[in-house]
Parts: structure tokens; C-alpha cells; sequence
């Protein structure tokens, strides 16, 4: 049996009552009062249990020291300094892959739609005269569908598409509880979100692409109680508009289709108010809070409004200014169904050119 007696600062070990070794010990711990020379004693335990000995006699202690654990914890934070970004990147970079090629289907579905009827959809169907240039009807019978619903046959969505009922109105936000497609509208639909918003989850009806309504420093009109609110024809899509390609005479490859936005009215921001990827072009009575909800111009630079719909109610924003979440610039599918990254920085002027139509104005980007 081992024997292992403590004494003042001395450890000694004991074998079958003879005295083997003494070690000079850092601390002291103590199980019973020995009887013989008032000593310290544990009993049937190993010399391992306790400590282990090198060869110059001196203990070896197995713990980490404050000191090496607080060096151990910082060398792990650098390294998670350093791989976050890493990581974060890396996944917006397949965000982004995600959201480039969804908004590449719609560019696809739109040059179906025309290969089917000889011409683009409208940017809205409207019972307004496609003359005027605001919104000034009733808003709750004056409503058709939206060119996102009207290109659902060729998104591979014809189960969602026959939901509707073409024959009557279309909601312009929420508050159009009476139209009588109301019932169907304001549902998800994942194929018209991009993953980088965090306004666009799953149980959303928010859409993060618009047509293009156009392009310039000045709109033909605006609602007449809310200014910010723009309108533009100089663009391929528009009230009741139908253009073909032959329409395009800029060139297709110079002239925005549909862009990325973040600023669709969001239920977070205005809970009785909120637009739809499927709200019609919203009229109103004197053209007073009128917008073409689903439309944008090429107004003002890519991102330049803070508004967040999940706390503002941007709908002047979401007419003039194409932005997204993807860093420093948005995502745009031009009349040739390429796509193309804008970034923050695109000069205005330029931006302004690629939103017109048929301005005759020689333009590269």
C-alpha cells in the first residue's frame, strides 16, 4: 500500500512503511489527523491521482493558470474576428447568385409573355386612360392586374395565376378590402423576394423587383397630394401600357427592365396600408394619394433613401429610387434579359438614360 503523508510544506511517499521520497509541495491538503508525528495522511491512493513527478523532482500540476486561459479565450476571439466577415460574405455572395437569377426569370417570363402576345404586359391594367398621366379614379372598382400576375403562366406559377378573376378589380393596398380579388391577393411569393432583404421572409406578400416606368430628372406628373410620388411613360412599362420590342429603339441592352427595391410598402410599416407583389397600380380619387405600386423611374441614385418600409411608409421612394440590400448597388435585368449589377456609385445622368426607352441618346455601362 502507498502511503502519502503532508507535513507542514514537504510531501513524502510511504511504501510499506518505508520512506521512498520527499518533495517540496506548493499547497496542502489534508483528508485525517495521522496518529504517528502529527502528520497529514491519504490513504489507497495512487501517487498519480495526486501529482505526477518529472525526473528533477519537481510536481507537475495538469490545470490551466488564469493566465493561460485568458490567453487561450483572446486567440479565440481573433480568429472568430476574423472568419466572420469571411463567412458573412461568402453567404451574401450566394444571396446574391440566388437573387441574380430569379430576377433573371422574370426577364425571361417577360420576353415569353411577348412571344406569346407580340408585345410587353402592361405595367398595370387600369380602367384610366392610359392618356392620363396620374392615377385619379376609384379605388376600390378602377384596379386590374399588375404585370407580376400577368406573367405567372410563363413563371411556371399558372395554379396561382387562375386564382384570379381578370374580370374584376384588383386591390391597390390593403385597405381595398372590397375588390373583389382582394380575397386572393397579399400572399407570399418567394419567386419575387430576394433573399438579402430581411423584410422578405416567408410569411411577407412584399416584392423586392419593380418594372422600370422610366428614366430623367423630371416626372411628367406626380399625386397631387404627395409629390414624392412620381410618374413616368418614357419607360417599357406604364398604365396600360403595350410595348413591343420594336419600341425599345435605344436598344434592349440599354434599357432597364425591372430592378431590385427595397422600399415596397411593408405590412411592419404600414399595417393598414401595405402594398402586395400583386397590388394593382393604386388610383385614387383625384389623383390625391395615388402611385403605380410595382413601377419605379430612374429618378434618383441607386440607395439613396434611408426610408425602411419595416418602420416608414415609403411609397415616394418606391417610385423614384431602385435600392437593395445587396452592398453598394442593386440588381437590374435590362430589355435583352442580361443582368447587370449597378453600383451606388452608376453616374445619374447615365442611370437616367438606361430608364428611358427611346431617348436617342447613346449611353454605355
Amino acid at each position: 500500500m502507498t502511503l502519502i503523508c503532508i507535513k507542514k510544506s514537504h510531501i513524502c511517499f510511504y511504501k510499506n512503511g518505508l520512506l521512498i521520497s520527499k518533495y517540496i509541495i506548493h499547497f496542502l491538503v489534508s483528508q485525517q489527523t495521522c496518529r504517528q508525528k502529527q502528520i497529514h495522511t491519504f490513504t489507497h491512493i495512487q501517487e498519480s491521482d495526486f501529482m505526477s513527478i518529472n525526473n528533477g523532482g519537481r510536481a507537475i500540476r495538469h490545470a490551466f493558470t488564469l493566465v493561460e486561459l485568458l490567453v487561450v479565450i483572446a486567440i479565440i476571439g481573433v480568429l472568430i474576428a476574423l472568419l466572420l466577415p469571411a463567412v458573412q460574405q461568402a453567404r451574401e455572395a450566394a444571396r446574391r447568385i440566388q437573387c441574380s437569377n430569379q430576377i433573371r426569370q422574370i426577364g425571361i417570363a417577360m420576353h415569353n409573355y411577348h412571344s406569346a402576345f407580340q408585345l410587353f404586359p402592361p405595367g398595370g391594367i387600369t380602367k384610366i386612360s392610359k392618356t392620363a398621366c396620374d392615377l385619379d379614379g376609384n379605388d376600390e372598382s378602377d384596379i386590374g392586374a399588375p404585370w407580376a400576375v400577368l406573367i405567372l403562366p410563363f413563371m411556371e406559377e399558372q395554379a396561382r395565376y387562375d386564382q384570379y378573376d381578370f374580370r374584376y378589380a384588383f386591390a391597390g393596398t390593403i385597405l381595398n378590402s372590397t375588390a373583389p380579388n382582394h380575397a386572393v391577393q397579399f400572399s407570399p411569393n418567394r419567386k419575387y423576394q430576394c433573399p438579402s432583404d430581411p423584410n422578405s421572409t416567408s410569411d411577407s406578400c412584399n416584392t423586392n423587383y419593380y418594372a422600370c416606368q422610366g428614366g430623367g430628372s423630371a416626372p411628367k406628373c406626380t399625386a397631387s397630394d404627395a409629390p414624392d410620388r412620381v410618374y413616368f411613360y418614357n419607360g417599357i412599362f406604364h398604365n396600360n401600357s403595350s410595348n413591343r420590342f420594336a419600341s425599345v429603339t435605344d436598344g434592349t441592352s440599354n434599357v432597364i427592365m425591372i430592378g431590385e427595391t427595397k422600399y415596397c410598402p411593408h405590412i411592419s410599416g404600414a399595417p393598414t396600408g401595405y402594398t402586395s407583389w400583386d397590388t394593382g397600380l393604386r388610383a385614387y380619387p383625384m389623383g390625391l394619394y395615388d402611385f403605380p405600386s410595382g413601377l419605379c423611374a430612374a429618378m434618383e441614385g441607386i440607395n439613396s433613401s434611408d426610408l425602411d418600409p419595416s418602420v416608414d411608409y415609403p411609397a415616394g421612394p418606391a417610385t423614384s429610387t431602385f435600392g437593395s440590400k445587396h452592398p453598394q448597388g442593386a440588381l437590374f435585368v435590362f430589355a435583352d434579359s442580361s443582368v447587370q449589377f449597378l453600383s451606388d456609385t452608376t453616374d445619374l445622368t447615365i442611370l437616367r438614360l438606361l430608364g428611358s426607352r427611346a431617348d436617342g441618346t447613346p449611353v454605355s455601362h
